[in-house]
């Protein structure tokens, strides 16, 4: 098949949903097909067309004005012609194709991944209304998450687990460096709850006599006022800023401070103890209603998370056999069962558009 992956960012941005894409378009070009990547530029410094380990990447302008990049976006039309599926990340970007693009090729199938939501509680009927509308037009819709098609109240047509590079069998067993630690990863933001995991080590100081250093992996706008923070009450905080190696920064210390879908998993496959914070019903939902919810501890507040660690500490055997099936879980994990499913959702619609057209060519 000649896919089409049409993305807000794409490598060298680091993030959760360009790793998605990269690791699904791997797993399908060594399938054999062709797979291209279409994205905004972000940075005038890199080039309108490359080829990244056997994915084709075309960027278009996003920094120029909208009608320059339509203007660019047009003359690849019949790339995305030519494409047996056309896929987009996230409801902004099915927007945004049907904005460009995608008015003038009105028979071609759309398929649509809702890698996330806006956590915002309660969701905003815009977001509800945009989803739907999404829903609409989307020949088919995915999402990465049961909780998604809950609050955004627009049902999916299937929930595909996401995969696992490297492979949690691949990933040798590390024991700790640390005695008493835990590693924070993510966007450092409010709704990845950064915050709390500092309210956490204070408790544990203050209260337990427990100084919990901690190494943080990510990078946001709360970075300058979590460094005084930590000054202030002594943290042992070391701030590591955004690193491409992420998951192995995990290996150090005993416990994965981490809230997101493919942290939790990567925490996992590394036999790290997972405590996850919630800021509302919406993440809470994120954490508890999906695979991995056993095989985590999840937290409202820093002194749910102090408890939690408390809990790592005072009972190993229970810990053990928490990193134990959490392991287990991860090693059904892989992108080659992602793209197979992908796949299967891919052919059965395009054959479904294809049988219509030629009925309609038939009859007319």
């Amino acid at each position: 098949m000649n896919i089409i992956f049409y993305v807000y960012r794409y490598w060298p941005k680091i993030g959760g949903v360009e790793k998605y894409i990269h690791e699904l378009a791997l797993a399908l070009t060594a399938r054999g097909h062709t797979v291209s990547v279409v994205t905004g530029s972000h940075d005038n410094a890199l080039s309108e067309s490359e080829t990244r380990d056997g994915v084709t990447i075309h960027r278009y302008p996003a920094l120029r004005s909208p009608m320059r990049c339509q203007v660019h976006l047009l003359r690849m039309r019949q790339m995305f012609a030519d494409a047996d599926v056309i896929h987009i990340s996230d409801i902004m970007m099915l927007e945004h194709y049907r904005r460009m693009i995608g008015w003038t090729l009105p028979d071609k199938p759309v398929f649509l991944t809702r890698h996330g939501m806006s956590i915002e509680h309660p969701v905003p009927s815009r977001d509800k209304k945009r989803a739907a509308r999404a829903a609409k037009y989307a020949t088919a819709v995915i999402d990465d998450g049961h909780f998604i098609s809950k609050w955004l109240e627009s049902p999916a047509d299937a929930v595909i687990a996401q995969g696992l590079s490297p492979a949690a069998d691949e990933i040798e067993p590390v024991e700790p460096t640390a005695k008493l630690g835990a590693t924070f990863v993510g966007r450092l933001e409010w709704d990845t709850g950064i915050d709390a995991y500092l309210d956490a080590l204070h408790i544990l100081k203050t209260e337990h006599n427990k100084t919990v250093p901690l190494d943080v992996v990510g990078h946001g706008s709360l970075r300058t006022e979590l460094e005084l923070r930590a000054n202030k009450d002594k943290l042992p905080i070391r701030f590591l800023g955004q690193r491409p190696d992420a998951q192995d920064h995990l290996l150090p210390n005993p416990v994965a401070f981490v809230s997101g879908r493919l942290a939790i998993h990567e925490a996992l496959a590394r036999r790290r103890p997972v405590i996850a914070h919630y800021v509302n019903p919406v993440k809470r939902d994120y954490l508890a209603d999906e695979p991995f919810s056993p095989h985590i501890m999840i937290a409202a507040n820093g002194r749910e998370i102090a408890q939690a660690v408390m809990t790592t500490i005072e009972n190993p055997k229970q810990t053990r056999e928490m990193i134990n099936a959490g392991y287990a879980y991860t090693r059904q994990l892989s992108w080659d069962r992602t793209a197979d499913a992908y796949l299967d959702i891919w052919q059965e619609h395009v054959a479904d558009a294809e049988s219509r057209l030629t009925l309609s060519v038939t009859t007319g």
